[in-house]
């Protein structure tokens, strides 16, 4: 990744300096770990940027279906194939209609039950709650 190397003039193993002619193969290294780690740094960078943390498995899932969609309405509008970093082909029309009818219900779906699920554990909580202070708590 260029811009890591831009921040620390440290260079992965096995991988030299580009040449002033600026020959690509001299970051074969990093394309390759760039390749390995683009979802994973994606998913970073998405969640990053919408101010999730990984630990909450509901907020991930809300980034990555905000992030899908991000990405579709940028990709589409240009006209412009979604690039999949670890397989040479990318989604087309047909892939990005699947996606749109498919898997974005289906994310909307599970966040949906989710927030009933949460809005169940809140009156739950409620309830206790003005219970303890009808019977006197604290004392």
């Amino acid at each position: 990744m260029l811009v890591g190397w831009a921040r620390s003039p440290r260079l992965l193993p096995g991988l030299t300096a580009p040449t002033a002619a600026g020959s690509p193969l001299a970051w074969r290294g990093v394309l390759a770990a760039s390749r390995r780690c683009a979802g994973r740094r994606q998913l970073l960078i998405a969640t990053h940027a919408l101010g999730y943390a990984l630990e909450d498995p509901v907020c991930l899932v809300e980034a990555c279906r905000k992030a899908i969609e991000w990405i579709l309405i940028t990709h589409t509008a240009r006209g412009r194939l979604v690039a999949r970093p670890w397989i040479d082909h990318p989604y087309g029309e047909e892939e990005i209609t699947l996606i749109e009818e498919e898997l974005l219900p289906a994310m909307d779906r599970f966040l949906s039950r989710i927030e009933e699920i949460d809005q169940q554990l809140e009156e739950a909580q409620e309830q206790e709650a003005a219970a303890l202070l009808a019977a006197g708590w604290p004392r």
